[in-house]
């Protein structure tokens, strides 16, 4: 079963700063895969394994809401993990 999130896409010029701040840690940072720059988001919510017929439904749901523009700053880079296989890498906001 396939793993889920609900999230907000960044806009493309964010999406060119994170890629860059990514090519910039690879060398030092061992992660099983990097985002694609395309792929950049916030996270609002992970949902882990969701049936088929659930996933339907929320993109039914979902569809329908919009997100008002808002401002955001970077105020730092963490991870979070096993420090020998870091997976994700944890962007700290300010709204």
């Amino acid at each position: 079963m396939n793993h889920y999130f609900i999230g907000i896409k960044v806009p493309n010029r964010v999406a060119m700063t994170l890629s860059q701040w990514q090519q910039h840690i690879k060398p030092y940072v061992s992660y099983r895969g990097w985002v694609h720059e395309l792929d950049f988001h916030l996270t609002l919510k992970f949902l882990g394994p969701v049936s088929e017929q659930s996933v339907a439904q929320l993109e039914e749901y979902l569809q329908d809401i919009t997100v008002p523009q808002f401002d955001i700053s970077i105020d730092g880079l963490s991870y979070f993990g096993k420090k020998s296989n870091r997976e994700y890498c944890l962007h700290k906001f300010n709204l």
